[in-house]
């Protein structure tokens, strides 16, 4: 049974890439999130907040990480995340108290809030003082790509701007944080890694063009091995005041 077919059998997210797409995309980014997450000292965190939650594959993997209660917000239910407390919400108002949590995670999730500072300042009131803001985001103003003939950034920028995401959130990061009174930290990927295989079928799940899909079928069909680079913005930013209590 392909890909595919399995989705088709599954319940539908349409704010959602397909699920065998989203786990890839995320497995692609392992290696960086776990150090990210080592640098926040997951392992000691006792009350974790995910916000875009989505299919759920990195509750999951935050759960495993630490040794605390995790939960899961997104503005839908998903019947796909296993050993993770679930709440339906809007990351932009948060439904908990001020000092709920030690650990705040966003995967993939900022550039498609309508106003991302507003999640910013939500995290920044449910974090307890000394807690961590961890965000994982891309930014498509910054992709490279060789040889330039096969170029499909601008189709990504387009697109997802149609479709109500800020495909340059990345850059904009650390200065909002700032302004709400985290102290950011900074990094990037630290490796050139081959061209993710699922990146162009990601791509044509976004409402394109028939010429943009014209473009990409001539970059699927390409012999060439592309240069393909994508900043992430591997961020940590942390509340400033005493340390977090248990």
């Amino acid at each position: 049974m392909t890909h595919k077919e399995v989705d088709q059998q599954l319940p539908t997210r349409p704010d959602l890439p397909s699920r065998h797409l989203a786990e890839r995309q995320g497995t692609w980014l392992q290696g960086a999130r776990a150090r990210l997450l080592r640098r926040a000292d997951i392992a000691n965190r006792r009350h974790i907040l995910e916000i875009g939650a989505g299919w759920g594959f990195t509750a999951e993997e935050l759960k495993r990480r630490s040794a605390g209660n995790v939960v899961a917000l997104d503005l839908y239910a998903s019947d796909s995340i296993n050993g993770v407390e679930q709440v339906i919400g809007d990351a932009q108002h948060l439904p908990f108290a001020d000092h709920s949590f030690d650990l705040v995670f966003s995967h993939h999730t900022l550039l498609w809030i309508e106003d991302p500072t507003l999640a910013i300042y939500e995290a920044h009131r449910v974090l307890k003082p000394g807690g961590v803001f961890v965000a994982i985001e891309p930014d498509y103003g910054g992709m490279m790509e060789m040889p330039m003939e096969f170029s499909v950034k601008d189709i990504w920028i387009a697109a997802l701007t149609r479709a109500g995401a800020d495909p340059m959130i990345g850059r904009k990061l650390p200065a909002w944080l700032a302004q709400v009174g985290f102290r950011c930290e900074t990094r990037f990927l630290d490796r050139l890694e081959d061209p993710h295989p699922a990146r162009l079928e990601l791509l044509t799940e976004l409402d394109l063009t028939p010429g943009e899909l014209a473009r990409v079928a001539a970059n699927e069909q390409s012999a060439s091995v592309p240069v393909v680079h994508l900043p992430y913005w591997l961020i940590v930013a942390t509340k400033s005041g005493a340390n977090r209590s248990e």
